[in-house]
């Protein structure tokens, strides 16, 4: 009988051999997938990483470049001409050669503003910017943002926006020197801070001088922090003659304020009546309807007057009315520049009533003027002289040097503004008494300067 025997089991070692393979290749093909997918999400990581990065680069730098436009006040001359070239002007003013842009310049090519690279950091961020217009002549800001490769960017529109300015918070607002004595008083009609003083002048250290027994119902400011207010013999403010009770109503170095421009061109164009002194009867009776005078005629009104209208006055000239003054509308001059007043003068020694301009009757030739409230005396470079009596004047006064005496004044239903480094003086018995109860807001004639803010809803990412 044949003996037994185990035969070896090669074909079973050569199946183990074979699935090890297999499994060792899938292994592999699944270490190579895990390690190409982990690859791919760390570079997906990454780029969005950059794209986060960059886009926070576009915003920072739209942050940046709309708080430099907020520092820009821009003249409202400047602005209508030019506005893309002025905001080239006053942002090259502000940046140029700073360490922000690396010491290079904001550059102009008469269509776009380029603001140059701006480095964020040691992370390889970046921004730069560009001001242009689109096509409907509105202004846009467009901020690149960078972070290595990835690039994103942000645009807004941007409106040129008037600013504001205290001034007009004033009762009498000056650039110079405010001297009142004797028994001047500058009153509230219905509140003590329609009486409101400022002086914004930096030349004279003295900004206000107050003495005798004046009264001032107002606070009294001061633009210069290195100025001080001079308060001599018994006067009044803010209701108290008590001069440790006066320290709590004196506010010194409040900052200099944004005077308005006065412009007085869209009253100049109403004054379409020359005055001709060979044909008229100055000391006479007169009715003078939206009347220019021309420069040099230097006239000297003796006889009761009465204007309706407009009545301009161009430069030089120095006008004087002795008589009774009835003015229903608004009386303007052309500006003759800074320090000027000497030969520009205009004087009231007589009285004075002023009308506001809706009292005008409802006719073609005043129906412009009817649209241009709130201001009686536009006379910017000129000297405004009062000694007479008045017993209103319904409107805003601007001047570049004022003075009032004697027994003059009354109620003034506007700001008195005086543009000249110069003295605003009141004295003798001169009273003041501002009405703001119908204030209009900013009076005509009156510009404000403009800055640049963004216009709500329209930021976008542009791809």
């Amino acid at each position: 009988m044949p003996s037994s025997h185990t035969h070896p089991t090669y074909r079973r070692r050569g199946s183990t051999l074979l699935l090890t393979m297999i499994f060792l290749a899938l292994f592999t093909t699944l270490a190579l997938s895990f390690t190409a997918a982990t690859d791919m999400n760390f570079r997906q990581a990454n780029s969005y990483r950059s794209a986060a990065e960059a886009q926070l680069a576009a915003e920072s730098g739209a942050e940046f470049v709309l708080a430099a436009l907020q520092r820009m006040i821009i003249p409202v001359e400047q602005a209508e001409a030019d506005l893309l070239g002025s905001v080239h002007h006053y942002l090259a003013a502000d940046l140029n050669g700073t360490a922000t842009l690396g010491g290079e310049a904001v550059t102009y090519d008469g269509t776009v503003i380029r603001l140059p690279t701006v480095t964020l950091g040691s992370q390889g961020r970046a921004f730069r910017a560009e001001i242009d217009a689109d096509a409907m002549g509105q202004l846009r800001l467009t901020v690149y943002g960078t972070a290595r490769h990835a690039q994103r960017a942000v645009r807004m529109l941007l409106d040129a926006e008037n600013t504001t300015t205290p001034v007009f918070d004033f009762g009498i607002a000056s650039k110079g020197r405010i001297i009142i004595g004797g028994d001047g008083s500058v009153l509230g009609a219905n509140l003590r801070s329609e009486a409101a003083v400022l002086s914004a002048t930096y030349s004279n250290p003295e900004a206000v001088y107050i003495s005798g027994s004046c009264t001032v119902d107002g606070d009294i400011y001061t633009a210069n922090p290195d100025s001080y207010v001079t308060i001599k013999g018994k006067p009044t403010v803010a209701g108290t003659s008590s001069p440790s009770q006066m320290e709590d109503h004196i506010h010194v170095g409040m900052g200099e304020p944004v005077f308005p421009e006065v412009d007085t061109a869209p009253f100049e164009a109403l004054a379409t009546n020359t005055l001709d002194t060979a044909t008229t009867n100055i000391d006479g009776d007169l009715v003078l309807e939206n009347v220019r005078i021309p420069a040099g005629t230097n006239p000297t009104f003796s006889g009761n007057v009465i204007i309706r209208g407009v009545l301009f006055i161009e430069q030089p000239n120095n006008v004087r009315f002795s008589g009774n003054a009835d003015i229903i509308g608004t009386i303007a001059t052309e500006d003759p520049g800074d320090w000027a007043f000497q030969q520009n003068a205009i004087a009231f020694s007589g009285n004075v009533d002023s009308y506001g301009v809706e009292a005008l009757p409802d006719e073609p030739q005043f129906q412009t003027l009817r649209t241009l409230p709130g201001s009686m005396l536009l006379a910017p470079g000129f000297a405004v002289t009062m000694t007479g009596s008045s017993s209103t004047i319904n409107g805003a006064i601007a001047a570049d040097k004022f003075t009032i005496s004697g027994n003059a004044g009354g109620r003034v239903y506007g700001p008195i503004i005086v543009y000249g480094d110069t003295e605003l003086e009141i004295l003798g018995s001169a009273r003041i008494e501002i009405d703001r109860s119908s204030d209009c807001g900013v009076p005509s004639g009156f510009k404000l300067p403009v800055k640049l803010v963004a216009v709500q809803g329209t930021y976008v990412e542009p791809s």
